[in-house]
């Protein structure tokens, strides 16, 4: 969902990444009740030009399909290592 939310907004030409390049961490899930979990993803997107784009998604889910809503989309410009300096560019 996060990557079609991409897509939509222009970040990512449609078909244009490399889907085993593609990595997906969950930062956070936090149960807000019986069958509901709130979540947030740090999603990574290789595209063929080397180029990354990264998003934090945002997510209500539940395993009852009628109460799951769509993620809410943060693009990330620029992921900062603990020191604060920005990541060395990978070649």
């Amino acid at each position: 969902m996060t990557l079609s939310v991409l897509q939509d907004e222009g970040l990512i030409p449609s078909g244009q990444i490399i889907t085993t390049a593609t990595w997906t961490d969950r930062l956070v899930s936090e149960r807000l009740g019986k069958h509901m979990w709130h979540q947030l993803y740090l999603v990574r997107y290789k595209l063929p030009s080397g180029e990354e784009v990264s998003a934090i998604a945002d997510i209500d889910y539940s395993p009852m399909p009628d109460m799951n809503m769509g993620p809410v989309v943060y693009v990330v410009s620029k992921i900062l290592q603990p020191e604060g300096k920005p990541e060395p560019r990978q070649h």
